[in-house]
């Protein structure tokens, strides 16, 4: 059976058509939110399937035909986004891996718009564990995100990132 839908809506919701079903197979299970490159492509990512069944990478293209880019290895690529990339200032996407990477606790990683993945940081507890949350490209030309646990309160991070891969963590949520 299918596992959820691309739809597409004509002008002001008159018509609701599906544009693609998830087979949980090479092109994923799951898939998260959409987002418009400049190139005028819609990227996006699914939590599961995919070659390894650890998520994918996919475009959107034209008639609604999905382009799987890149599967997730579950290594130090990550496993499970959870989020809608974000494109950068150089033209690449830019997202969070709820899980794997060096330490099994997620990855920020980079793609160029042909679906060359690599990460960028993996996160080690200290520095935050799970993020579950896109990007957001700030007005500085850094990445802002946060994740679900890890960081010196054990609550979860808010943490910037820069295209060149400098991780700092601006917070770290307590119990309080």
């Amino acid at each position: 059976g299918a596992v959820l839908t691309v739809v597409s809506i004509t002008a002001p919701g008159v018509a609701l058509g599906a544009v693609h079903s998830f087979t949980g197979g090479d092109d994923g299970a799951n898939p998260n939110a959409l987002v418009r490159a400049a190139n005028g492509s819609l990227y996006g990512t699914t939590q599961y399937g995919g070659t390894n069944l650890a998520g994918t990478v996919f475009r959107l293209a034209p008639g609604g035909a999905v382009v799987p880019l890149y599967s997730f290895t579950g290594g130090e690529d990550g496993a499970a986004p959870m989020a809608a990339l974000a494109e950068g200032p150089d033209g690449n996407l830019y997202g969070t891996a709820y899980q794997g990477g060096a330490y099994d606790n997620g990855t920020v990683f980079r793609m160029t718009p042909d679906g060359a993945l690599s990460a960028l940081v993996s996160f080690n507890i200290t520095n935050g564990d799970l993020p579950c949350s896109g990007l957001v490209l700030g007005a500085d030309a850094n990445f802002y995100g946060t994740t679900y646990q890890g960081g010196a309160g054990g609550r979860g991070t808010v943490f910037r990132i820069s295209t060149n891969n400098e991780l700092a963590t601006l917070y770290s949520f307590s119990n309080g």
